[in-house]
């Protein structure tokens, strides 16, 4: 009898153990580098955010404006108003809060969203936006592109 097949499926059982081991570290190392780049990504993510929503007025004949007001390292609430004469200012109100799992939306009654950190391409840590990963400063100006968007809505 021939004890070949033994053999080869060690060697197989070796290399899958091995392959399942590697994948671990590299699970662990992602977790690793975003508990510790979090913060950071969080505070690049208020600070873009702050930057788009002071440049509203510059967009021409949109009679836009808004804010962004850090509260504390962790939190910022996002305004932006369309200054409509025929309508009524409309005011759009976002507050976001720093979780080490990524970053919490809260909207007034809206359920609450986490966009999650995750790892890009380039293996720095990014902010999961759909089926992408973002950079924080492409994040905010989704983010004010979409509240930009919402609050020019007359319904």
């Amino acid at each position: 009898m021939s004890t070949e097949w033994i053999e080869q499926q060690n060697g197989a059982n070796q290399r899958d153990a091995a392959d399942a081991s590697a994948r671990n570290q590299q699970a662990v190392g992602a977790a690793r580098r975003v508990a510790n780049q979090g913060p950071e990504v969080f505070q690049r993510f208020v600070k873009e955010l702050k930057i788009n929503t002071d440049a509203l007025p510059n967009l021409v004949g949109e009679e836009l404006s808004g804010s962004t007001s850090p509260q504390g390292m962790t939190s910022c609430q996002v305004n932006v108003t369309w200054h409509n004469i025929r309508y009524g200012p409309n005011i759009l109100s976002w507050n976001f809060h720093y979780s080490p799992q990524g970053i919490r939306l809260v909207i007034w009654d809206k359920p609450e969203l986490l966009f999650h950190f995750r790892l890009r391409h380039d293996n720095e840590v990014g902010i999961g936006y759909g089926d992408s990963v973002v950079t924080p400063e492409k994040m905010a100006e989704l983010t004010v592109q979409k509240m930009r968007e919402l609050a020019r809505t007359t319904t």
